[in-house]
C-alpha cells in the first residue's frame, strides 16, 4: 500500500544527480572556482554556469525541506538544523534532484540515532508519520477525476491511499501535539494508519485501520477498478463468515466519509 511522491517539477534539472552535489553542499568550496562543478558539468553535458545555478539553489535551501516537513520533530528535539542537516546528508547522500526529496531518508537517519540511544524510538515513528503526511499531500494522483467519473452505486479506492505500521499510537499523539501539548508522549500500541488526501479540501487525512478496512482496501487493490457496492459487500462477507452485514455497511460508509473510498 505504500505510495510515494514522484515529483515532475523543474524537469530541466533531471540530468543532475544530487549525490554529485554532496561534497559541495557539505564543504566551504567556492562555487566560482569549483573543480566539482567543472568536472560534473563535463560528465553530464551541462554548462558549468547552469550547474552552478543548481548548486547555489541546493546550498541555499538544503535545510528548508527538513524544517518544513518535520515541524513537530523539530519542536520536540530543539533541532539545530545546520548541524543535523550536514550530518544527515553526510550519511545519507541524496540521490534525487528535487528539493523536498532531500528529506525522504531523514527517518532512517533518526533510526540510527535511536539505535545508539540518542533519541527515543517513538520520535523515529513521528518522523515516518510526518514524511508520509507530506508525501500524501503532494501525491500527483488525480483523485478528483475518479470522483467525477465514477458511476452511481460504485466505489473506488482513493489513489492517494497508503498505509504505515506503527508501534506507538502516533495518531492520538498527533492530536495532542496539535494542541501544543509537547510535554506528552505516545502510548505503545501496535497499529496501522491509513493516509489519504481529501479530493475536495486537498487535506491529508489519517485513519486508524481495522481488520475489515484493510480487507476492503486489499480487495479494491486486487480489482484495480471501481466495484459495485453490493459486490464489495458480498466479497467481504464471503471472506469473513462471522461479520454482521450492517457492521460492514457502516464500515464502508465510514471509509467513504474519510474519503478513503470514493463514490
Amino acid at each position: 500500500l505504500e505510495h510515494y511522491y514522484n515529483p515532475l517539477l523543474f524537469t530541466s534539472f533531471r540530468k543532475v544527480h544530487i549525490h554529485f552535489l554532496t561534497p559541495v553542499l557539505l564543504s566551504n568550496e567556492s562555487l566560482e572556482q569549483s573543480d566539482t562543478i567543472i568536472a560534473n558539468s563535463q560528465k553530464l553535458g551541462i554548462s558549468a554556469d547552469f550547474l552552478k545555478l543548481y548548486y547555489e539553489l541546493i546550498q541555499g535551501h538544503y535545510e528548508s525541506p527538513l524544517e518544513k516537513i518535520y515541524p513537530y520533530l523539530a519542536r520536540l528535539l530543539q533541532i539545530d538544523w545546520n548541524k543535523w542537516a550536514k550530518e544527515y546528508y553526510n550519511e545519507f547522500s541524496p540521490v534525487e534532484w528535487e528539493l523536498n526529496e532531500l528529506a525522504r531518508n531523514f527517518p532512517h537517519y533518526l533510526s540510527k540515532l535511536s539505535s545508539q540511544n540518542k533519541i527515543p524510538d517513538y520520535l523515529v515513528e513521528l518522523a515516518h508519520y510526518e514524511w508520509q503526511e507530506f508525501a500524501t499531500y503532494v501525491d500527483e494522483e488525480n483523485e478528483k477525476e475518479i470522483l467525477t467519473n465514477i458511476k452511481p452505486g460504485y466505489l473506488a479506492l482513493n489513489p492517494t491511499v497508503s498505509a504505515l505500521t506503527f508501534k506507538y499510537n502516533i495518531g492520538l499523539w498527533i492530536f495532542e501535539l496539535e494542541k501544543n501539548n509537547f510535554d506528552t508522549k505516545p502510548k505503545k500500541e501496535d497499529n496501522i494508519l491509513i493516509f489519504n488526501r481529501d479530493p475536495e479540501t486537498l487535506l491529508c487525512i489519517f485513519t486508524k485501520a481495522s481488520r475489515i478496512s484493510l480487507s476492503i482496501l486489499q480487495l479494491l487493490l486486487e480489482f484495480n477498478e471501481p466495484i459495485e457496492k453490493e459486490d464489495l459487500i458480498s466479497n467481504i462477507m464471503s471472506n469473513f463468515n462471522d461479520i454482521d452485514k450492517q457492521f460492514l455497511v457502516d464500515e464502508i460508509a465510514f471509509l467513504q466519509k474519510q474519503r478513503i473510498l470514493l463514490g
